[in-house]
């Protein structure tokens, strides 16, 4: 047996910290697909395995106390390695079972309650049991305690880097949740007695467990990984024709391109043309998201420009190139970096600057919304330049609180800003793709030219449509957009 080995307890109580660590960060993507990665799907996720770690604890030190055996520790490991296998087989189901809330904030909680909160409860069991056991005499029971603590928090920091710099990436999260059960097993059957029959049982559902988890992962959807996220992949008809989709969320595409010529398939993109009728002539462009860069090369299909693009994550390069048909093109210089580090750090003027950062309602980087970061797009802009923004959001009511906001804090530094709606057919209340332009220069373009441009179902929007007594001016101190989200289901 393992107990033969003087510090199989450390050792036991640094991987388990390893492990619940892995198993946290892991928790945010299986929720994002839902959800998004906002601040209350955090909360929600930390919140839960906090508690639940708690009463482990509590629950761990009377165990101990009541029924102290090396034996015990095994079935504490199977039920551990059994409740993250049920995550994995059953996050689909509770989560996407959840997602009919019509409240986002109350589902990301159940769901991480459903989920996480029996992982989290028998993990922190095994802490207090093997500090326990570990304790000989009351004479050194404080130097192990402390001892045994810091072993785990060690794990903890070293998970915390394992998945956040490489695991999550590397192998997705699926794969992770795979690999924590089978480390809790293979550590459950290490504290099997010898010769038990136990043991060959065990042996026997690990190989069913491999065989189980092989069929269960396969599928005709691509899941990635990302450092930032993770993203479905999968090929559909739209309006009659094939189309290939990348999706964060099970409601909404990112990007999509039309199989049979990669014309643009998303309606708010192509609005982004109607730059030509704002700026005439326009050649130098700066997009702030690139996405699967279908949008650019649109741009450069159709037009003699430049154009510069700014995307946070690396692995969108070659997820564009290797499932959207991407190809590196002379007078598009791809940037990896994060949009708002970006224009703090630029100098380059532009005459057109797209943002397409905001890729659903529930995930804001509420630091790219900011007055500060209009003041800073200002200054980037030629004397005639423009921005122009896609916000998914209804156009008036309760829920417009964050369109409002950033209505008000573009106006707080523009002369000029208008507020398209891409698609008339849509009602004001309804969630929807909407383009905020701000201009250098006061911009004069009627609903009869956007309609002379191709785009009949677009029409500029009153001040009055989205007038709301509660939108602020949003500032890096000051920007509550999860707030004035959260009422707004992933688009």
């Amino acid at each position: 047996m393992i107990t033969r080995f003087r510090y199989h307890l450390e050792v036991l109580v640094f991987i388990t910290g390893a492990v619940l660590m892995i198993f946290e960060l892991a928790g945010s993507r299986v929720l994002s697909p839902y959800f998004g990665s906002s601040l209350y799907v955090w909360s929600s996720i930390i919140g839960v395995i906090l508690a639940f770690l708690s009463l482990g604890y509590y629950c761990g030190g009377k165990l101990a106390d009541r029924t102290l055996k090396f034996e015990i520790i095994w079935l504490i490991l199977f039920l551990a390695s059994l409740s993250v296998f049920l995550v994995l087989v059953g996050q689909k189901e509770v989560v996407s079972g959840l997602a009919i809330i019509n409240n986002n904030v109350l589902s990301a909680l159940f769901s991480s309650i459903l989920l996480f909160s029996l992982p989290s409860f028998f993990l922190a069991v095994l802490n207090p049991y093997a500090t326990r056991l570990k304790i000989k005499t009351v004479t050194d029971s404080g130097e192990v305690i402390g001892r045994m603590s810091a072993i785990s928090t060690i794990g903890s920091i070293c998970g915390t880097f394992l998945a956040g710099f490489y695991l999550i990436s590397a192998i997705g999260t699926s794969n992770i949740l795979i690999l924590i059960s089978l480390i809790l097993a293979v550590l459950m059957v290490l504290y099997l007695p010898l010769k038990s029959i136990v043991s060959f049982f065990a042996m026997i559902s690990i190989f069913v467990f491999f065989a189980f988890t092989y069929f269960l992962t396969q599928s005709n959807k691509i899941d990635i990984d990302t450092m930032y996220d993770r993203y479905t992949i999968f090929d559909t008809t739209i309006e009659g024709r094939d189309a290939r989709i990348l999706s964060r969320t099970t409601n909404t595409g990112e990007s999509a391109i039309f199989l049979d010529n990669k014309e643009l398939v998303f309606k708010y993109q192509k609005t982004y043309d109607i730059y030509k009728i704002i700026y005439p002539g326009a050649n130098n462009f700066l997009m702030i998201g690139g996405g699967t860069f279908s949008y650019p090369n649109h741009l450069l299909d159709n037009n003699d420009v430049d154009i510069d693009v700014v995307e946070i994550d690396p692995k969108m390069v070659s997820i564009a190139k290797n499932y959207f048909y991407f190809m590196d093109r002379e007078r598009l210089d791809i940037i990896i970096d994060d949009g708002r580090n970006f224009l703090n750090k630029n100098e380059k003027k532009y005459q057109v600057i797209f943002v397409d950062a905001f890729k659903s309602s529930g995930t804001i980087p509420y630091y790219l919304t900011t007055v500060e970061v209009a003041s800073r797009v200002y200054r980037q802009l030629d004397d005639k330049g423009i921005v122009m923004m896609n916000i998914i959001s209804p156009i008036c009511g309760g829920d417009n609180l964050f369109l409002a906001s950033e209505y008000l804090t573009y106006r707080a530094v523009f002369p000029s800003v208008k507020i398209l709606q891409i698609n008339n057919r849509y009602s004001c209340n309804s969630i929807q793709n909407v383009m905020l332009i701000a201009g250098k220069q006061d911009l004069i373009f009627s609903n009869t030219e956007i309609e002379n441009q191709g785009f009949k179902e677009a029409r500029v929007i009153s001040e009055n449509e989205i007038n709301s007594s509660d939108a602020i001016i949003l500032t890096d101190d000051f920007a509550p957009v999860d707030q004035f989200v959260k009422n707004i289901a992933n688009h």
